[in-house]
């Protein structure tokens, strides 16, 4: 895929966002604010419509020692790749350990090595998307370089390095979720 029609497909999608939110279509927190506090639920929704144009997402979550953020990483080959690696350098002696001591408690799901890969490597190379990055808690602090752009699409830039990556997820889609993506694709 091209990166232009890349950017037209999530401009397309935060227009729809906006839209709807202009509109009062969207009554309750978090999307009543948008793009304030929605990163993670507008990410969710924007990897789902992605996912239906054949474009594969994963969920990434960060934060640093005064808040959380949200943005999504392309699922391409060299996300499989960065992941592979990270996997063969996993200390899995620690992995088991860990498991034995969750099966311990009953627990009997084994865990995913990802707590204990350097995730921040995992995302080096991949092309992420932000669609929140223009939220008044980054744009009106210097310690985020007052970050103000609406549609991001490239690198692992200054601004996403800041946030120490917590997780890497497949979206999540959940009642609450598909009402307010079918609300947005009223505007597409």
């Amino acid at each position: 895929m091209i990166e232009s029609e890349l950017y037209y497909l999530v401009k397309s999608y935060r227009d729809a966002i906006e839209q709807a939110h202009k509109k009062n279509r969207f009554c309750k927190w978090p999307f009543n604010q948008f793009p304030e506090a929605c990163c993670g639920q507008a990410s969710d929704i924007l990897a789902r419509f992605l996912g239906e144009q054949g474009i594969y997402t994963k969920v990434v979550s960060g934060s640093d020692s005064n808040t959380t953020h949200a943005w999504l990483v392309l699922d391409d080959s060299i996300l499989q790749k960065n992941i592979q690696r990270a996997e063969e350098a996993t200390d899995y002696e620690e992995v088991n350990k860990m498991n034995r001591i969750l099966e311990g408690y009953g627990y009997n799901k084994e865990i995913n090595i990802y707590p204990y890969c350097d995730l921040d490597s995992i995302l080096r190379g991949c092309t992420i998307i932000d669609i929140t990055g223009s939220q008044s808690q980054f744009r009106l602090d210097s310690k985020y370089f007052n970050y103000n752009i609406p549609i991001y699409i490239g690198e692992m830039d200054d601004f996403h390095n800041l946030f120490d990556i917590n997780s890497i997820n497949e979206f999540r889609n959940d009642d609450k979720l598909d009402n307010i993506y079918r609300i947005v694709q009223q505007y597409l």
